[in-house]
């Protein structure tokens, strides 16, 4: 606890008995000068009350950017908790054996998020077993390095199922379903950090786990301890111009005739106030080295930009000045938008947003944007100043991590998540929608696992790859990761089991005549580098007639009309009927 509170409010005890210090000591100086027997209440009033404006305003400015940083960090935590959720972690028993190629890729994930996010420290997600037991199910460790490495050579990766000795709220509430971010510090071996969690749900919105991220808490610290340092130092400053009034207050009373001890006071001043000027000058460097700082004036005409951010745009600071801030800053936003912007300035609220921006090759680039207004003594606002933040590569990785939990790996297609969810959202639309028809093939390919073992998994990987981008063709499938889509979309399961989703058609006819055009493709053989193959699908058909209500529903009955093709022969199709769900039960023939 003693270390925590050193951390954060040193500075303002230090701050408070330095100010109390110099009200004492510009009391001291008064009494001195003009032979009073008592204390001046008026400089003692004025002391404590700067002090104390420091001191709330400090405090505010640390609990501001103490909650821009909290929102910052606990949003990293969902995004993990849905790309685990999505990779199967619901699947990871205490069972799971330690080879489990699901668990191994998670672990792999988590590695791989370690090194693309410096920040982070370590990764794992946590089950409960009970009321107050916690274990870990999946864990990254923090003793692996940036290469993917252990640091120890005796310490192995946490074991499923270890149980956590503790169970702190924090946890506890993201067991309840909250995104929470614990802010207080924690220091041990691997350093300060401090932690997220987020709760990992079931289909059916229930929480199955929750995925817990350490990040380094230095930079936290120090972005709190720099907002708030930035307004005790004001407040200092304006306690120094204190000192120095009355000083010269003493200066005037004691009537010093003195020329040269004159001069030497002012010299003494000079030099106070050309530190000043270099501590700021030093500050803007600081500033100016790590971030893009714009200068326009209220109606957003630029009037200063450094060059980070002349850079950026291609361009000189020079050259910037007179140019309207909208013109070179945004092009995906509407004139609405920038008016609802500048009204929010006017009065006098600060902006933060994620701006997108053209650089100087005209390549989009993310900047995350704080636009703060600057008022004059009258309150209005004269001046606003933008500060931004690439972080191209974090909207980058976050984009790709959404394209990597959709696809499949070896194929490129969507995967069973991603066919699914677009699945759902077309009975969704036949349920609104009484003219709106679609059928789903479920196709299982011959001679598949023949391939595998004859000729390698090299080949038959080589296979699969052919027949997705055959069956793509044919179908004009839609090659994005979004879950809504107009169109054909094509799906791999696994193995050598293929879905369509065929989207919209007309009528059962369309449909089956759509599946009897893919299987006379697959009449042809595949060229697989030095080999020719053969190997054609056996097709089930399942419509939309039957008003499904979930996706799983009508991809069981595709299934099962799949095996009654394999009965009949292979290299056909067979449209669902009722009655094949019992006969594709326990007979369903070897693929």
């Amino acid at each position: 606890m003693f270390y925590h509170i050193l951390i954060y409010n040193l500075d303002l005890v230090f701050f408070a008995v330095l100010g109390l210090a110099a009200g004492w000591y510009a009391d001291s100086f008064v009494l001195r000068s003009l032979g009073r027997a008592r204390p001046r209440t008026w400089i003692w009033a004025l002391t404590i009350s700067l002090v104390s404006v420091g001191l709330i305003g400090a405090y505010t400015m640390g609990e501001v950017q103490r909650e821009r940083l909290r929102i910052s960090i606990q949003g990293v935590a969902p995004t993990y908790a849905d790309a685990l959720r999505l990779m199967g972690h619901e699947l990871i028993t205490l069972d799971t054996p330690p080879d489990d190629p699901i668990y191994l890729a998670m672990i792999e994930r988590q590695k791989t998020w370690l090194t693309s996010y410096p920040a982070i420290t370590d990764i794992y997600t946590m089950r409960k077993l009970g009321p107050d037991t916690l274990a870990f199910i999946v864990d990254s460790e923090t003793d692996y390095n940036r290469d993917g490495e252990y640091t120890l050579d005796t310490e192995g990766r946490t074991d499923i199922g270890e149980v956590y000795e503790e169970t702190p709220e924090s946890m506890l509430r993201a067991f309840r379903g909250e995104s929470v971010f614990d802010d207080v510090p924690i220091t041990d071996r691997w350093g300060t950090t401090v932690s997220a969690y987020a709760p990992m749900r079931r289909p059916d919105g229930t929480v199955e786990a929750i995925v817990g991220i350490d990040f380094t808490a230095i930079d936290w610290i120090r972005t709190l301890l720099l907002g708030r340092g930035c307004v005790l130092g004001a407040a200092m400053t304006v306690l120094s111009g204190l000192l120095v009034l009355i000083s010269v207050s003493r200066l005037q009373r004691a009537e010093i005739d003195s020329q040269t001890q004159f001069a030497e006071k002012l010299h003494a001043k000079n030099v106070v106030i050309e530190e000043a000027l270099h501590q700021l000058n030093c500050y803007q460097v600081v500033v100016d080295t790590h971030a893009m700082v714009c200068v326009t004036d209220d109606v957003g005409t630029i009037v200063r930009a450094n060059g980070k951010f002349a850079t950026m745009v291609g361009s000189t600071p020079n050259e910037l000045i007179g140019k309207s801030y909208a013109s070179i800053d945004a092009r995906r936003f509407t004139r609405t938008f920038w008016d609802e912007m500048k009204d929010l300035l006017r009065r006098g609220e600060i902006w933060h947003g994620e701006v997108c921006v053209r650089d100087r090759n005209g390549l989009s680039r993310w900047i995350d944007t704080t636009i703060v207004p600057y008022t004059d003594i009258r309150q209005q606002v004269v001046q606003l100043i933008s500060v931004g933040t690439d972080i191209t590569a974090k909207k980058r990785y976050e984009a790709e991590l959404v394209n990597a939990a959709r696809r499949d790996q070896l194929t490129g297609l969507p995967n069973r998540f991603l066919f699914t969810a677009r699945l759902d959202h077309a009975i969704r639309r036949a349920q609104r929608d009484d003219e709106y028809r679609f059928a789903v093939l479920f196709l299982d390919f011959d001679r598949f696992k023949e391939v595998n073992d004859t000729l390698g998994h090299d080949v038959g990987d080589l296979l699969l790859q052919e027949i997705a981008a055959r069956l793509s063709n044919e179908l004009e499938a839609d090659d994005s990761v979004e879950t809504q889509i107009e169109g054909n979309s094509v799906g791999r399961f696994g193995g050598d089991e293929f879905v369509a989703l065929l989207s919209p058609v007309t009528d059962d006819l369309a449909a089956i005549a759509a599946a009897e055009r893919l299987l006379a493709s697959f009449s042809e053989t595949f060229r697989l580098g030095s080999h020719e193959v053969h190997s054609t699908p056996s097709i089930g058909i399942a419509f939309s007639d039957a008003h499904y209500g979930a996706a799983e529903e009508v991809i069981r009955d595709a299934d099962a009309a799949m095996y009654e093709a394999k009965r009949a022969g292979k290299a056909c199709l067979r449209v669902y009927s009722p009655d094949m769900i019992i006969s594709a039960g326990p007979e369903m023939p070897a693929r």
